[in-house]
């Protein structure tokens, strides 16, 4: 992208902050890759929440998720889980901490 000399880039993603985006699957996905890849294109950093990396807990009252992330993408489908409440949980509290 190129700038017009003069022109006020304020409020565009690349004179922000990146934000740190959680994209929440639990499967691979070509679908899941691509809105990863789209987050990085648009300069933010794309945090792929599986279940291998994804904890949560309660501390001081409040609920807490490791990895840290701004926002939540919700890319749970259908799960194949042993005890498929846990993702249904997961997926429920997400927008208690952070906004989907």
């Amino acid at each position: 992208m190129s700038e017009v000399p003069g022109a006020d880039s304020s409020g565009t993603a690349e004179s922000a902050s990146p934000v740190r985006v959680g994209v929440l699957s639990f499967h691979n996905s070509k679908e899941t890759k691509a809105i990863l890849n789209a987050v990085r294109a648009l300069g933010h950093e794309p945090v792929w929440l599986r279940e291998e990396n994804t904890r949560s807990w309660i501390e001081a009252g409040d609920l807490r998720f490791d990895p840290d992330v701004d926002v939540v993408a919700n890319r749970l489908l259908m799960t194949k889980a042993a005890q498929p409440l846990d993702d249904v949980g997961i997926a429920t509290a997400t927008p208690l901490r952070v906004p989907c």
